[in-house]
């Protein structure tokens, strides 16, 4: 299915955005790209002036500080990362049987009680990793078409596979991949690369925040296509940089189309009045806050998953909720049967006749055969129980 790109304004090399995002993700400040034109100056000026230029010298000098401080402030930047996955949280029983009872509206929370209980049950997280790790998760490369393909040029390309694969390092990559939907249910990556003709920068999966993801379409080249909430870059340290040059496109046209406007005070907002692209679609949802989502490209957003029977993205194991929460529980009274052991006293009478009769209801017992039968009765009972 094919996807309407936006306008490209600006052209940016696979070099430069490389260098980009790997010093915004560390921290520090993002130098000038390289083979920076005039024209390129006028224009990124031009842009300046046309969102800021109302704005006092005051104002715009604060904005600056307070952009940078948040760029590269760690607590800032740990919790953009965290954001990654859903936040885990435990519900009441009562809320997590309406929630499985309409899971279809519910998405958001079911993931976040399967990391709750990833962090929590022992039983479940057990189960996680096993099926995480069942996998040996084998792969290989071969070369297509060397019919006609040189010896020269095989060997150029196998180089380049090998280094491919180093820097994807697919083992590590689709146990990870595997985790998080098993946790998850679906997961969205976006295809990130970076090279030249001599080396590979970087050839990786980067995952997209679970609660920006909707899943909106079928591909005909994968089984689901996802869309993408912009309006995460108008939280703190989040860089448009970090991501690829289609989602810096997408929020060029909407900086260019006026969907996204600056306040007096040159806080950045949505303009909900604004012409809005082919694909993109704003969502009030309460208070004033807004989603704005983009449709993402089938060949730059690839949706993992182990159930592919519906459109869903919660776990699979969601069956499990209700048992392991009521177990989460009576987590005291677990703590106390481990700690504890548990005691029983079995008491039983033999009658021991001095002179049994032949004919008459009566048995002779010896104390050496009763204490046979008591250490074969103490052989197979648990060690808990004492005679």
């Amino acid at each position: 299915m094919a996807n309407k790109q936006p306008k490209k304004t600006e052209k940016t090399s696979a070099k430069q955005v490389y260098k980009n995002t790997t010093e915004q993700e560390v921290g520090n400040v993002r130098t000038s790209p390289e083979h920076i034109t005039t024209d390129d100056i006028r224009k990124r000026w031009a842009s300046v002036f046309k969102n800021y230029g109302s704005l006092g010298f005051d104002s715009i000098y604060n904005v600056w500080n307070a952009n940078m401080n948040m760029i590269n402030n760690p607590f800032v930047q740990n919790r953009r990362i965290k954001q990654i996955n859903s936040p885990a949280i435990k519900m009441t029983k009562d809320d997590l049987n309406s929630a499985l009872a309409d899971p279809d509206a519910h998405e958001d929370q079911l993931r976040s009680v399967s990391w709750g209980l990833y962090y929590s049950n022992y039983i479940y997280r057990t189960l996680l990793q096993l099926d995480k790790n069942t996998p040996k998760y084998l792969y290989y490369a071969t070369p297509a078409y060397v019919k006609d393909t040189k010896k020269s040029e095989i060997v150029d390309e196998s180089v380049r596979v090998d280094k491919i694969l180093k820097k994807f390092d697919p083992k590590l990559t689709f146990k990870t991949i595997a985790s998080q939907v098993a946790i998850e249910g679906k997961c969205s990556y976006l295809v990130r690369t970076s090279f030249d003709a001599k080396d590979i920068n970087f050839f990786l999966l980067q995952k997209l925040n679970s609660n920006q993801v909707k899943i909106t379409s079928f591909g005909s080249e994968q089984r689901f296509i996802a869309s993408f909430n912009m309006v995460i870059f108008l939280e703190p340290g989040y860089s448009i940089y970090q991501y690829p040059e289609f989602i810096q496109n997408a929020w060029t046209e909407m900086c260019d189309c006026g969907i996204i406007v600056a306040d007096k005070k040159g806080k950045k907002k949505i303009n909900p009045k604004a012409t809005l692209p082919d694909n993109h679609i704003l969502e009030v949802v309460d208070d004033g806050k807004y989603m704005y989502w983009v449709q993402i490209p089938q060949d730059l957003c690839y949706t993992f998953y182990s159930d592919g029977s519906h459109p869903n993205a919660f776990p699979d194991a969601i069956g499990l909720f209700s048992d392991l929460n009521d177990l989460g529980d009576y987590a005291w009274l677990q703590g106390n049967l481990l700690a504890k052991t548990v005691n029983s006293v079995l008491t039983a009478e033999v009658p021991l006749i001095k002179d049994p009769k032949v004919g008459a209801d009566s048995t002779a017992i010896s104390p050496d055969t009763i204490l046979g039968y008591q250490d074969f009765f103490a052989q197979n009972i648990s060690a808990n129980i004492f005679i």
